[in-house]
């Protein structure tokens, strides 16, 4: 089985900045997919660039909501967020969720066992794939979750990657853009058979939490770097549809 990698620029319509980012990197060739953050104030202006390349849910939810919601709000709440995007003439290619908010873990998290069910459920509905790895993460205590909610997606025909990989670091845990580059090296050498998704999160300025953050890892993307590494060791690029 060869390897292959959906390689994804997050965070589409957090702002002009990312916007303006995601554009450039798809119109380039240079990234596969995006996800769209479609409560944020520039989620309009997102999707009026039409971009090349895969447009997916990025799922968000309220915090109070989710600490308290039932499992028919929170299937509701993503189902808002699917009808947002089709009701605008633009069908997600996959869904993805935050790791604390699908598994309900680490100090973000605020729901106890996460909502990989619900999430699982508007996925088939949709007959999206969905950003949850065949391969349990790294966080600790998510094994028989993940084991529970890997054969509950094979049962509802949801289809998955097999493994999905980011940097984890804060800035300030980041020696500049090449350190970022080695990261993101490193990581395509533990790439499994199938198809994986690398997800980065660019913007051509910093103007967030993350800062210089965004924009190493969108020269990583525009410099081609990141490519030139797949090719080299035999990866090649894909989107959702191959999944």
């Amino acid at each position: 089985m060869t390897t292959s990698v959906i390689v994804t620029a997050d965070d589409l319509g957090l702002s002009p900045a990312v916007n303006r980012a995601v554009a450039a990197l798809a119109g380039a060739g240079a990234v596969t997919a995006t996800s769209l953050l479609v409560g944020r104030p520039h989620a309009e202006a997102a999707l009026e660039l039409d971009l090349p390349i895969a447009v997916g849910l990025h799922v968000e939810f309220d915090p109070t909501l989710l600490a308290t919601a039932s499992h028919d709000e929170i299937e509701a709440a993503i189902e808002d967020q699917v009808a947002w995007m089709r009701a605008r003439g633009a069908v997600p290619t996959h869904l993805d969720l935050h790791t604390a908010a699908l598994y309900g873990l680490g100090p973000e998290a605020t729901r106890p066992g996460g909502v990989l069910v619900e999430a699982i459920a508007v996925a088939a509905r949709h007959r999206l794939p969905l950003r949850l790895p065949r391969r349990a993460p790294d966080s600790a205590g998510v094994g028989e979750a993940h084991r529970l909610a890997v054969a509950l997606a094979d049962d509802s025909g949801v289809r998955l990657p097999e493994t999905i990989c980011t940097d984890p670091r804060p800035t300030a845990a980041i020696d500049g853009p090449d350190d970022t580059a080695r990261y993101y090296a490193d990581l395509v050498a533990t790439l499994p058979a199938g198809v994986s998704e690398i997800f980065l999160h660019p913007a051509d300025v910093a103007t967030d939490g993350l800062g210089a953050k965004r924009v190493w890892e969108y020269q990583l993307l525009r410099s081609r770097v990141l490519l030139t590494v797949l090719t080299d060791t035999g990866v090649t690029t894909t989107d959702w549809a191959r999944i």
